[in-house]
Order: C-alpha cells, then structure tokens, then sequence
C-alpha cells in the first residue's frame, strides 16, 4: 500500500468514526461507506456519501421522501420534502454548517473529483 492509499485508508475511516461504524465495511484495504448517517432530525437523517459528485451536496431523507442540498447555501437541487422538514433542515443547517462541511470533507478521498468543500 503507497503512502497515499494509507492516508486516503485513515481519512476514510475517519470518516466512519465521524459518522457509524455500521455504515462502513472494508474491502481490499479500501473503506467503502455504504451510507455517511452524519445526523438525524426527528425522523429525517442527513447523508453524506463518500463517492458522491460535485457540486458539495448532502442528502435529507424523511421518511419516503428524499432531497438534495447543495452544502454551498442549502439550496435544494433535488427532491421535496414537507414543508416542516424543510424548515427543520434549514435550521439544522444553520446551526451545522460547519459539521457539515467537516463531514463532507472528511470523506472525500484524495482522488474524488468533487474534492474537498473550501469557502469561496
């Protein structure tokens, strides 16, 4: 294993401890996140995904509902949820903003073309 590998092995596990070790599993000295839980809000969960595209989003899911948040503003990209969900995630996210973005950079690996969130 390169020094790389290694550093993207440690960063990506910890990742795991950020978030639950029960979402991980390791698979060729590599750490496959199945799910990034990084909170939960009642009975939404906030998702981060380790291989997950640009641009720095994160993921809400309330029960069969699901929506997308760009990191950048909490802008939703995608999906709909009710009305009072939404305003639980946007509160959440003004108060974790910075977890958030910890979160999301914690998980990248070195070589995932979305990279690292940085404040413009």
């Amino acid at each position: 294993m390169s020094e790389e590998e290694a550093r993207d092995l440690l960063k990506a596990l910890e990742g795991c401890l950020i978030n639950d070790l029960r979402t991980c599993y390791i698979y060729e000295d590599k750490v496959i996140h199945v799910k990034g839980i990084i909170d939960r809000m009642g009975n939404c969960k906030v998702i981060v995904r380790i291989n997950d595209h640009a641009p720095p989003h994160f993921h809400v899911i309330a029960g069969d509902n699901e929506a997308t948040y760009q990191i950048k503003d909490c802008k939703l990209l995608k999906g709909k949820l009710a009305h009072r969900e939404d305003l639980i995630v946007k509160d959440w996210y003004r108060l974790s903003r910075k977890y958030l973005i910890d979160c999301w950079n914690s998980l990248r690996a070195s070589n995932n073309p979305a990279g690292e969130f940085i404040e413009a």
